[in-house]
């Protein structure tokens, strides 16, 4: 199949970003590179829970104030939210039943269907906590989603996956190194305006 030009402006926008998040991110980079399913376990599970429904509506600034705070003494007090504070709760109680069930389960899709039914878990927080726990799956965030938009892609794990078979990364990988570089850069969409002309 044969590359458009909007093709390669991604590609060049891509290169850039991973430049960008190798220089500047590398843990970041080397964590959801050697992160593996296998590797996780019932208490690592819930960790990434906690920080998926934490950030949930909430800059990560934000949700890292109350996750260090978590981790100092686990009082869900700290936690303002009710909604977020009674997911956790649940979560407490279940996380050993659920992790073990995930466990079970086949394909990521299967597992992500799984995901979306814990509280405070949606349709777009699944992928977050589905990368998070080592599924090769890209979060449809704003960022991601005005990506894919900008290039004409239906679906942001198609934008990833089209990177990642360009340059050999996987699918959360790109989507790693594109949300950070788009979250430090908030003017990406005006930089991708400028490079297109």
């Amino acid at each position: 199949m044969s590359e458009t030009l909007a093709d390669q402006q991604l590609f060049n926008f891509y290169d850039k970003a991973y430049r960008f998040s190798v220089e500047n991110y590398k843990k970041d980079i080397d964590w959801i590179t050697n992160l593996k399913q296998s590797d996780m376990t019932a208490e690592k599970f819930f960790s990434e829970y906690v920080w998926v429904v934490l950030c949930s509506g909430f800059s990560v600034k934000g949700a890292q104030v109350i996750s260090d705070k978590l981790r100092i003494k686990f009082d869900l007090n700290v936690i303002k939210h009710p909604l977020k504070r009674k997911a956790i709760k649940i979560g407490w109680d279940n996380y050993e039943i659920w992790w073990k069930h995930i466990k079970n389960l086949k394909t990521d899709e299967v597992k992500l269907e799984f995901l979306d039914t814990l509280p405070h878990i949606g349709g777009i927080t699944k992928y977050h906590l589905g990368k998070n726990i080592g599924l090769n799956v890209a979060k449809p965030d704003v960022h991601l989603t005005r990506l894919a938009d900008k290039y004409g892609f239906a679906d942001v794990q198609f934008m990833c996956d089209t990177i990642g078979n360009h340059v050999g990364h996987e699918r959360r990988l790109v989507d790693q190194v594109l949300w950070k570089y788009c979250q430090i850069h908030p003017n990406y969409l005006n930089e991708m305006r400028n490079e297109i002309k």
